[in-house]
């Protein structure tokens, strides 16, 4: 039996409900692990820590603000988006 007979929908999707990572990074994470599940749920939490803390690194991209007065009443509108960028 070879490794990508092992590796079926099924056995990606589970890794995807347990650790919440795309399903191409299951697969890949499965197919270098052999099939191992645990194994992969590992592999898939490394690359995770080192990709947040690739972005807490990053500055923050945008930000905009607008401050509107009428009668008495002050609104305030902020918009912070501080996602990394690849």
């Amino acid at each position: 039996m070879t490794v990508s007979e092992k590796i079926n929908a099924s056995l990606v999707k589970e890794l995807r409900e347990k650790s919440g990572a795309p399903m191409g990074d299951c697969l890949k994470a499965l197919q270098e692990t052999k099939g191992n599940i645990e194994e992969a749920f590992v592999v898939l939490r490394k690359r995770g820590m080192a990709s947040a803390q690739k972005k807490a690194r990053a500055p923050p991209t945008r930000a905009r603000w607008h401050i509107h007065s009428r009668r008495r009443k002050i609104g305030v509108l902020l918009e912070l988006n501080c996602g990394a960028t690849s």
